[in-house]
């Protein structure tokens, strides 16, 4: 997210949260991985639901899946 351009932009929780339950019901996708306040923000408690930890990029403006 350009951090000088976010108020141009709209978070859309229910859509979100949707999407990542899909991807959480998929038998193909292992992993997905968002921020922590993401997952508290979207009431998401899939084990498959992680945060990734990477230093170099944060995952609150995209979500990455790991497949199995």
């Amino acid at each position: 997210m350009p951090q000088g351009r976010k108020d141009d932009f709209v978070f859309y929780g229910e859509k979100t949260k949707c999407l990542v339950e899909l991807f959480c019901q998929d038998n193909r996708i292992g992993k997905v991985f968002i921020e922590p306040h993401l997952k508290l923000r979207l009431q998401l408690t899939n084990s498959k639901i992680r945060f990734h930890g990477c230093q170099a990029v944060r995952h609150d403006d995209h979500i990455h899946v790991q497949l199995n």
